[in-house]
């Protein structure tokens, strides 16, 4: 495999770098994102940023005169993703604020325009016109439809509906069915399974082929069991891949539409759980591979050509990168002979490369971050520890470049969700902080999702408790191995990590000298009658995963309440969300602040307009990241990269 115009980036460089990389490099909007091929792999489109200034350019696949043809700079729309529908006419997701309930939300908004530029229009005009109201994601496409060159198929309010992308036209192509609200199209463009989530049961309904009735093909009460749930289609029109138990994790396996039987599993893992179906490509479903994650995310092939095809890819690139890289199949073209492959790992942010089928050979397209010297970041290190029940956490561990590991100051930084996992892959929040003579802790703690139902069921009804149990206790693991110096230690995350970050002082306050938390729940009973009020959050799915539907539950999500608490905290807090949040609500934050400026408590607050669950906007974004790390900075006192253990400087003592 030859490599044509591959710029090195100087990775092969010595590791270590005078300068750590900006804020702005690490954290300004992509260059470059987005990239995809025409069908007829002769025009290449992708989305550049400039500042909050986006555009959309298209200029030939091998090279030429690159075009601007859209252009947006305010921030009450923001571009999502563009992509091609044949080769002549482009298709941008965008999105946009409106009134939800208490808060301002995002919905999606997709539009059409010729490759020119020409032409511009909202496909959703006709969708409103019809007296149907707003939907939130106008961009939910179900099919590509390759085979008709002028619709795509896209669900709208539980329907799908074959959108006429030069006109928004509709015409039905899948009536409401029930409670569905997933549908699933073949390579086809066949409307042929759908699934539902209603009173906390599961039900999948599928059909071999179109014009038959859907068929029940699997029907469950979801917080009762660890049924199958769909994962894409099979080769074989009567048979579909589903996700599955085995040995205590999630595996893939067949299943028959008509007998309902199940067969496999088709690929296990005997450490993780088994991840999605990948297809090949967004226009086909033809299932290539399933993915799954140890540390770093990888594929598993089922095919056989592709299975040999990647393989080649991902030894090419990390023979290039000097390290092993991540890779994906972001386009193709229509004949399947041109492929954008999507390169990055946890000291390279995202880059792409052609890869010609034919002539085989990969060659450099755009970097998502130019700016960005890869030098001068940091590794990342999978690493576990016991908790105090004996249990195994899985962990990663970053030290800053140049490091002897020792006597350092650490943030911890506890992952979103609870129920979601930290992998090894690019980071910017994990290098602003090693690059800036931080190490970085992460840990997957019980109710982290990846590692099985046993690790997965041991954080339900636990925020606050084993969860912060299993933060602490790597926290004092990491100061048994002498790799943290015990009085420079911060915590700082996001939605539930700040949740975590907020809490953490309280419940095991000699830990921690300072934490910050981006639009963390301060109230958990507060929180979870807005998501029942607002959202629609069923009231069994918030009672066996998050407690909350007994005065008992009410009472001990009192007591792991931040706010309720506030007058505990020892430390200075630095609070960050967004006005626009509707997940997190931004008053949260504001009543947090209030609480703790009303008990005397050192508290820095910034509140971002325009924001929602994280950030959109590159100014906001550079804003909080400048003020994080003079925080922790101030308070931490990082000494110089590439210094050996040394004593402490001498900090305040928290009151």
């Amino acid at each position: 495999m030859r490599l044509l115009g591959f710029a090195l980036l100087g990775l092969l460089a010595s590791p270590a770098a005078a300068e750590p990389p900006s804020i702005r490099a690490l954290f300004a909007n992509p260059t470059f994102s987005s990239p995809r091929l025409s069908d007829d792999g002769e025009w290449l489109a992708y989305v550049q940023s400039a500042g909050d200034e986006q555009l959309v350019i298209v200029r030939p696949t091998l090279g030429g005169e690159a075009k601007p043809i859209l252009r947006v700079g305010y921030a009450e729309t923001r571009l999502g993703w563009v992509d091609w529908k044949g080769s002549d006419l482009l298709l941008v997701s965008g999105n946009s604020r409106v009134s939800r309930g208490p808060a301002v939300s995002r919905v999606t908004r997709l539009f059409s325009l010729d490759r020119a530029g020409g032409g511009l229009r909202w496909l959703g005009k006709e969708w409103r016109d019809r007296g149907w109201g707003w939907t939130q994601f106008e961009d939910d496409i179900v099919s590509w439809a390759p085979a008709d060159p002028k619709r795509i198929q896209v669900a709208l309010g539980g329907e799908v509906q074959w959108v006429d992308a030069r006109t928004g036209a509709l015409k039905e192509a899948q009536k409401r069915h029930g409670s569905i609200g997933a549908w699933h199209a073949d390579a086809d463009g066949n409307v042929r399974a759908g699934e539902s989530w209603e009173n906390e049961r599961y039900k999948l309904f599928a059909r071999t082929a179109p014009g038959e009735p859907l068929l029940l093909v699997l029907n469950y009460v979801a917080i009762e069991n660890d049924g199958p749930t769909f994962a894409g289609f099979h080769a074989d029109p009567s048979r579909l891949y589903v996700h599955a138990p085995h040995a205590g994790r999630s595996a893939l396996f067949e299943l028959d539409i008509a007998s309902h039987e199940l067969s496999g599993p088709v690929f296990a893992h005997a450490q993780v759980d088994v991840g999605g179906v990948v297809r090949e490509s967004p226009s086909t479903s033809r299932a290539v591979a399933v993915a799954y994650t140890v540390d770093r995310p990888a594929l598993h092939s089922i095919d056989e050509a592709f299975g040999r095809e990647f393989s080649g890819l991902e030894k090419a690139l990390a023979a290039e990168f000097g390290a092993q890289m991540s890779i994906g199949y972001e386009s193709l073209d229509g004949g399947g002979k041109r492929i954008v492959v999507r390169a990055s790992s946890d000291t390279q942010p995202p880059a792409y490369y052609l890869y010609d089928r034919e002539a085989k050979t990969l060659s450099h397209l755009v970097d998502s971050r130019p700016d960005l010297d890869a030098r001068s970041l940091a590794t990342m290190q999978p690493v576990s520890y016991p908790a105090r029940d004996g249990a195994r956490i899985p962990a990663y561990l970053t030290l800053p470049p140049g490091s002897a590991g020792k006597g350092l100051p650490v943030i911890v930084l506890p992952h979103g969700g609870p129920w979601a996992r930290d992998t090894i892959a690019w980071d910017p929040e994990v290098q602003l902080f090693a690059t800036r003579g931080f190490a970085v802790f992460q840990m997957n703690f019980r109710g982290s999702t990846g590692y099985g139902k046993e690790h997965l069921e041991g954080g339900f009804r636990e925020v606050g408790q084993k969860i912060q149990d299993d933060i602490a206790d790597g926290v004092k693991w990491l100061i048994a191995e002498g790799v943290a110096d015990p009085k420079r230690i911060g915590i700082y995350g996001a939605s539930h990590g700040g949740y975590a970050s907020l809490f953490g002082p309280i419940a095991t306050p000699e830990l921690y000298r300072a934490a910050a938390s981006y639009a963390g729940v301060s109230d958990q009973n507060e929180q979870l009658i807005y998501w029942k009020r607002y959202f629609g959050a069923s009231r069994e799915w918030l009672r066996a995963m998050w407690g909350g539907g007994s005065w008992s539950d009410a009472k001990r999500l009192e007591l792991v309440s931040p706010r309720v608490r506030a007058a505990e905290l020892r430390v200075p807090i630095l609070l960050g969300h967004g006005e626009d949040d509707d997940v997190v609500n931004v008053v949260q934050s504001r009543k947090m602040a209030a609480a703790l400026r009303k008990a005397g408590k050192p508290v820095e607050y910034l509140e971002f307009e325009h924001e929602i669950h994280g950030f959109l906007l590159e100014a906001n974004r550079i804003r909080w990241y400048e003020a994080l790390i003079a925080f922790f900075e101030k308070n931490l006192a990082p000494r110089a990269l590439g210094g050996g253990p040394e004593s402490s400087p001498k900090l305040e003592e928290p009151r």
